[in-house]
């Protein structure tokens, strides 16, 4: 593209990097990621954001990489690390699944400590994600009881999020179902059998 005279960007080599990251080609994602931090040294418009670390993240953690996953991720976490860059609740989602992926439970567990102290909240499919790590490490009580404070949260896979006009401005709205029977433990079931 540059040979053709296109001004590279941060979005074309995010786009770039995500479609690597949906083919399975880490090797040529993280050669599309150094280009960029080489050309930033001399145009600040490819700067990565979060949403090219979250691609790479995930094209990492879809490679089985999860020790270059982790590496990128720290990076992230670095003080010096610019604001636009700092982990959100997806960048410690593709965390999470990654370490569950290669059962590693008590670095997911971590985790997932680490994204709340940072005022973080967890979400269904990032306890999904924990439970069927769980269910792969056979820790099934463990399972159940990310299970069971998940619903205590009052967090279940019947959450619904919708965008609404409020007063000219779009605005998020959860319900969440606030009953949980704990002895209702059909969804637990759904998801340990993805597992």
């Amino acid at each position: 593209m540059k040979e053709d005279g296109v001004a590279m960007n941060t979005v074309i080599y995010t786009t770039m990097i995500k479609a690597y990251q949906k083919s399975y080609q880490l090797e040529k994602a993280l050669e599309i990621y150094e280009t960029m931090l080489e050309e930033m040294q001399l145009n600040k418009d490819v700067a990565p954001n979060i949403v090219t670390f979250n691609s790479l993240l995930d094209c990492c953690v879809r490679c089985f990489d999860v020790a270059q996953a982790t590496q990128i991720f720290r990076q992230m976490l670095e003080p010096d690390a610019p604001a636009a860059c700092k982990p959100d609740l997806i960048t410690y989602s593709i965390m999470i699944k990654g370490y569950c992926k290669d059962r590693n439970i008590e670095e997911a567990f971590m985790t997932q400590q680490r994204m709340e102290q940072a005022g973080i909240k967890s979400d269904f499919a990032l306890y999904k994600s924990l439970v069927i790590g769980c269910v792969k490490n056979n820790q099934m009580e463990m399972a159940l009881k990310v299970y069971q404070n998940m619903r205590t949260l009052g967090i279940n896979s019947s959450n619904v999020y919708r965008l609404e006009k409020k007063g000219g401005a779009a605005c998020a709205e959860e319900t969440r179902t606030p009953d949980f029977d704990p002895q209702d433990l059909s969804e637990f079931h759904d998801i340990c059998r993805q597992a």
